[in-house]
């Protein structure tokens, strides 16, 4: 396998791993802050909200505390009020009803426009008081309605002898109900809204709302609301309770439009622990809805952890993930009425938010890695595997293995670059230490042939790297020995001249004398002895040749001088 390819395989995992690592790593990081800025948004969201369903409550109150000033304002002087017989005619089933003028709109005796108005008198027939009273309600209304806020749906007064009178203009039952289909002995005192407001169950006359119940006039479980009621008590006398509704649309809809936060939820609890709203009623509207909404007796998990979650009359929970809920949830109550608004958001839908936010960083990443991966692979290519492949190429050129070929030659041309170099290494390690092999042979072979000279090679130090029959004949050199050393010993028995014939030799670049020696057999002869200094390229030197050549026979030249 190549170099290159090697690399390959190592480089990309590795770079890919790495970058994936640190790439993850961002990605997380930048999920938790996508998450902490959704907790921040989604507690933003329960907080306005809140605000927003507070300040229509507290409008609610204003306007019901107003209308209540203004019908006792009445009730108090003896001015003139309308016809009780035109403002509620007497039907053919003995009821009273108001008649369709006012809902279409007409103009009253006293020049002002009426429209969207309804009301009706059922059971016994009232009392002049009463008459005044249902009179003086709708005087109010006319009064107050100019000024109504476009938020509140239906403003009403409503009497413990079942008297009632409503405006709600933008009501798409255009009341109905109360104007034609209510029967006359039709009775409603047993209802929430009535019942929170007489003396024996608030006899101090508190603004309260309802729990969320169904309309008193649906007949077909699909309209359900909550509504807030301030008691009208005049001279120590219960009249009834001004109200407005407040449909489970409506809270449902409370998010502020700035916010624009339609992935979120929002539920409103009472401090009783009863549920005005939840995302998932809007599926369930029926006659059976009012078995879901006490989280006291809760008919599932989920609505358990959101009693749970909020507690009884807790002030605000922070953003925090509620297991039982699978969602992230924030809540704020709001002081009057009791009532808590939580905001929720599906896990899955907040962190997918963050998933999509954090992606392009993670794809980034990817691309990054891949690039990198790109980059040190032309730059390993050039700079390294390809100046390899080319050393490898020579290498196989000059050092041809010529012990190892076919099969065994073609492994190793198909291996990396690396490889090829050792094999080639290897082959060249053989061949020098077969040439130097040959060298020696053939050298051995030339200087032992030659017996009559002494050629011996030394080292730098004199010691004797070398030495052929001659030398070992006459002088009994071997390797490793003293070699200048011990020539000389042999005829001076000291070895100081010898040395410095080694330093002759190296300044001067040679030397050759005529000298007499004694050799290893004892005799003295005269020889001619040339001492080389050996050079590397750089000057260095790394040896000496030593020849040394005799001049006659030992025991001839001994008689001739004798």
């Amino acid at each position: 396998m190549r170099l290159r390819t090697r690399a390959l395989l190592f480089v990309l995992p590795t770079v890919f791993v790495i970058f994936g690592l640190l790439t993850y790593a961002t990605y997380r990081a930048e999920l938790a802050d996508e998450r902490e800025k959704a907790l921040v948004d989604l507690q933003s969201v329960s907080a306005a909200t809140a605000d927003a369903i507070a300040s229509h409550v507290a409008e609610i109150e204003r306007v019901e505390r107003e209308a209540a000033r203004r019908m006792a304002n009445r009730l108090r002087r003896a001015d003139s009020l309308e016809s009780f017989d035109r403002v509620f005619p007497r039907q053919a089933d003995g009821s009273y009803r108001t008649p369709d003028e006012l809902w279409h709109g007409s103009v009253r005796p006293d020049g002002t426009e009426v429209a969207g108005i309804g009301g009706l008198i059922t059971g016994e027939p009232p009392n002049p008081r009463e008459r005044r009273e249902m009179v003086a309600s709708f005087e109010t209304l006319k009064d107050i309605v100019p000024g109504l806020s476009p938020e509140i749906e239906s403003l009403y007064f409503f009497t413990p002898y079942n008297g009632l009178v409503i405006y709600g203009p933008r009501r798409t039952d255009e009341l109905i109900f109360y104007r034609r289909d209510a029967p006359a002995d039709f009775d409603f005192q047993d209802r929430v809204f009535v019942q929170i407001s007489i003396p024996d169950n608030n006899p101090a006359g508190d603004f309260r709302c309802t729990d969320l119940v169904q309309a008193a006039y649906d007949q077909t479980g699909l309209r359900w609301t909550t509504g807030c009621m301030f008691p009208v008590r005049l001279d120590g006398r219960h009249l009834g309770a001004w109200g407005v509704s407040i449909p489970l649309e409506d809270l449902m809809n409370a998010i502020p439009d700035r916010l624009g936060s339609s992935d979120v939820g929002i539920a409103v609890v009472t401090d009783e622990g009863k549920l005005l709203g939840h995302p998932s009623l809007a599926d369930r509207l029926g006659r059976d809805l009012g078995s879901l909404l006490d989280l006291n007796d809760p008919p599932n998990a989920e609505f358990a952890e959101l009693r749970a979650f909020v507690g009884g009359a807790n002030a605000s929970v922070e953003p925090s993930y509620v297991e039982g809920l699978d969602a992230y949830a924030s809540a704020k109550r709001i002081e009057v009425p009791g009532w808590t608004v939580v905001a929720m958001v599906p896990r899955d839908r907040l962190e997918a938010d963050g998933r999509e936010l954090a992606l392009p960083i993670f794809l980034g990443g990817l691309v990054g890695a891949g690039l990198l991966a790109v980059v040190l692979m032309v730059f390993f290519t050039r700079q390294v595997s390809g100046p390899l492949r080319r050393i490898a190429e020579r290498a196989d050129a000059v050092a041809p293995d010529t012990r190892h070929t076919g099969e065994a030659n073609a492994r190793h041309s198909g291996g990396s670059e690396i490889e090829r170099l050792h094999h080639a290494l290897d082959a060249m390690t053989r061949r020098l230490a077969e040439d130097e092999r040959r060298l020696n042979q053939s050298f051995d072979a030339l200087v032992d042939a030659v017996e009559e000279y002494a050629i011996v090679l030394l080292d730098p130090d004199g010691m004797v790297l070398r030495a052929n029959a001659g030398a070992r004949n006459l002088f009994a050199l071997r390797a490793g020995q003293d070699g200048i050393g011990k020539i000389v010993r042999l005829n001076e028995g000291q070895s100081d001249t010898a040395y410095a014939l080694l330093e002759k030799a190296e300044q001067e670049g040679g030397t050759t004398q005529h000298t007499e020696r004694r050799l290893a057999s004892g005799e003295k002869a005269r020889v001619t002895e040339t001492i080389r200094p050996l050079r590397s390229s750089d000057g260095e030197i790394f040896g000496y040749a030593y020849v040394a050549h005799l001049r006659g026979k030992p025991g001839e030249r001994r008689k001739g001088t004798g």
